[in-house]
């Protein structure tokens, strides 16, 4: 089984959406699930300049 966890939290490492999220994919990670973690918040991610490039 593979598992997403998804943080969009702005708060970084004192999230406690993040705390959650890692205590939720540990489990399923000890439970034999193949886990990622993505922390919106670090991503690069530009504003839309409207290109219609997408």
């Amino acid at each position: 089984m593979k598992i997403l966890g998804i943080n969009g939290s702005p708060r970084g490492s004192l999230s406690r959406t993040r705390r959650l999220v890692n205590a939720v994919l540990d489990g399923a990670r000890s439970a034999g699930a193949d886990v990622e973690f993505v922390d919106v918040c670090r991503l690069d991610i530009e504003y839309c300049s409207g290109c219609t490039v997408c």
